[in-house]
């Protein structure tokens, strides 16, 4: 009966925690996929600047390709100051769609000698993130499991100790009693609601044995003066008849 109480508290509360856990992850890592395609996108900028002004078709295409080996990039596409595509890679036609898209002027030069030469636009994917959330759930599943398991061994344990012996010592007064044997008192003290039952119990016993003292000594009196008195007739009638 307590783990029926306990068990969905800690659930409850173990799944409260994570889940306020996991936004606050996701926010964070969220955050730092825009800081990097923002980031990105200032450094491949600086970097195909130079090709772009020298029309180096072919080095644009190979700065791309390295590009798309970072596992978060999901497209990217550069184009010349009139607007031409020189070179592509990923899904450029869902590149805008994404929530970490970029566009970036692409400028040559230094001050106010600088001239734009074109334009890059690159977009982040979040599949890195999906498969952290993830790995992040089954964490939070094993955790969650542990957590629970150490709760219902520690529950257990607490009630056997707090509960379960006192009982089982009073229950072991009470059969003595029922037995015809002498009573014992419950060797139990503690300040809680327990505590305060066997103190009872041991007071109820005190009163029982008390009670049962004085009926016994009554009686024991009952009889002396019955004896006494049946002692004193016939010693009358013993003395009528001489």
């Amino acid at each position: 009966k307590v783990l029926l109480y306990v068990v969905p508290l800690v659930l409850f509360s173990t799944l409260a925690v994570f889940t306020l856990f996991e936004l606050n992850a996701r926010a964070q890592a969220a955050d730092a996929i825009r800081a990097k395609v923002e980031r990105q996108a200032d450094i491949q900028s600086a970097v195909l600047a130079e090709s772009l002004w020298n029309v180096n078709d072919a080095q644009v295409e190979l700065i791309l390709a390295a590009l798309i080996t970072d596992q978060d990039v999901f497209a990217a596409s550069v184009f010349d100051d009139r607007g031409r595509l020189i070179a592509s890679v990923g899904p450029v036609d869902e590149m805008e769609t994404s929530e970490y898209f970029i566009r970036e002027e692409i400028t040559f030069g230094e001050g106010s000698r600088k001239t734009v030469v074109g334009q890059l636009d690159l977009a982040l994917t979040d599949a890195r993130l999906t498969q952290l959330r993830g790995e992040r759930l089954m964490l939070t599943v094993v955790l969650a499991g542990i957590l629970l398991a150490a709760v219902i061994m520690a529950t257990v344990a607490a009630n056997k100790r707090a509960v379960g012996r006192p009982l089982g010592l009073l229950m072991a007064s009470i059969n003595r009693e029922q037995q015809g044997k002498s009573r014992q008192s419950v060797d139990w003290d503690s300040e809680d609601e327990i505590g305060q039952v066997v103190s009872a119990f041991n007071a109820m016993q005190m009163r029982q044995s008390a009670y049962e003292a004085q009926l016994k000594e009554a009686s024991e009196v009952l009889e002396r003066r019955v004896d006494e008195r049946t002692a004193g007739l016939a010693k009358a009638e013993a003395q009528a008849q001489q």
